[in-house]
């Protein structure tokens, strides 16, 4: 009997749409008057410096939900919370106990406030009896889903779902990055190794989060999914954070604009040679992202309806990324430390040495973006 192979992106839809019916629904939701916050790809470790990516922003994600939890926002932790391919759960648990975890308790006690899916990483939690067992004796008897639905127009899911790295074949990709990714990370040989081996051709990313390839890829299939469905999607698992679906092409070409008009304005030429030099700089990663999705066979689709959306992670140098759903408002923020104290000199003597910021990036009118989804 011969097999049917499916591509990828058929195989993502089909997962999407698995994803979509088995999803969780608020239908209470009302979007004028309701905050979420969507949270992805926290990575939370075990705490042994250099393999755990979260450990630097636990204080900064702490502190986004404190504030958070007091202007009445309801907490989605969208899929990756845990790093489930490189460390114990009991582990992660007993290092992130007073932490995060407490922190994420908050809105865990709370009735209605408190929403989790699960990822790549930790897929363990589409078992409900390891949620008993890890999860309930530390956030109480919650539920972990496949995907989250608000209402019917708003989708929320992690984004794994048809990767063939960290869906078709999460077992390898799992050993891959247990036992070489980990182990590479500990000895502090990543920043080392891994560019020069990755020119060689001697190693590859299977992770859409390390892959920029794969990255270009799961957005897109991700955009077309959701278009064709007619909702908002919001997703994360590529650690980019996405806004009204602007691609990073779509992004570098409102900034070269930006540019190229600042250079015009410019009477004085007082900034001309670092205008000019920044133009060129924009140009030349615009090729060098256009030519990366020739070879993957990906078109740059130009004006994009803004179907699909990216709440980033927690694993940046400096800072976490989030989606809030504000009454009616929609953003892409970051929650950074802000050392200008320090650096500065100034007078002006803060609070604290350094502050936690909460910076807005980009904003949108919710009912406006769901009614260009459905194309009204």
């Amino acid at each position: 009997m011969t097999r049917v192979r499916i591509s990828e992106e058929e195989f993502t839809f089909k997962a999407l749409d698995e994803a979509w019916n088995r999803a969780a629904v608020v239908d209470n939701f009302e979007l004028t008057a309701d905050r979420y916050v969507i949270i992805s790809d926290l990575h939370k470790g075990d705490k042994k410096r250099g393999s755990d990516d979260f450990l630097p922003n636990e204080l900064i994600f702490c502190h986004a939900l404190q504030w958070y939890f007091e202007r009445d926002y309801h907490l989605v932790l969208n899929g990756d919370v845990e790093e489930g391919w490189e460390a114990e759960y009991s582990n992660i648990i007993k290092a992130y106990h007073d932490g995060a975890f407490a922190a994420e308790r908050l809105f865990a006690q709370k009735p209605g406030y408190h929403f989790r899916t699960y990822g790549n990483h930790d897929l363990e939690w589409a078992d409900e009896t390891l949620v008993q067992k890890y999860l309930w004796p530390i956030l109480g008897e919650i539920k972990v889903h496949p995907a989250i639905r608000l209402g019917e127009n708003i989708f929320i899911v992690h984004g794994h779902q048809g990767d063939p790295q960290s869906d078709q074949k999460s077992k390898a990709s799992r050993f891959w990055v247990k036992h070489i990714w980990r182990p590479l990370q500990e000895w502090g040989l990543t920043a080392i190794l891994w560019e020069p081996l990755q020119r060689l051709g001697l190693v590859n990313s299977p992770r859409a989060a390390q892959n920029n390839l794969i990255r270009f890829r799961r957005d897109n299939y991700l955009y077309q999914w959701a278009q064709q469905k007619g909702v908002v999607l919001v997703a994360g698992h590529t650690h980019r954070g996405i806004f009204r679906s602007y691609s990073k092409i779509d992004q570098l070409k409102e900034i070269l604009k930006e540019l190229k008009e600042k250079l015009k304005s410019d009477a004085n030429r007082s900034n001309y040679y670092q205008l000019l030099a920044s133009i060129q700089y924009v140009e030349r990663t615009i090729k060098n992202s256009r030519d990366a999705l020739r070879r993957e066979k990906m078109q740059d689709k130009g004006d994009l309806a803004p179907a699909y959306f990216n709440c980033g992670c927690c694993v940046y140098i400096n800072g976490i990324t989030a989606i809030e759903v504000d009454r009616g408002t929609i953003r892409l923020v970051k929650w950074e430390l802000d050392d200008s104290y320090c650096e500065g000199g100034q007078e002006r003597r803060p609070e604290s040495f350094v502050t936690i910021d909460r910076k807005i990036y980009e904003t949108g009118n919710l009912e406006s973006i769901l009614k260009e989804v459905k194309g009204g």
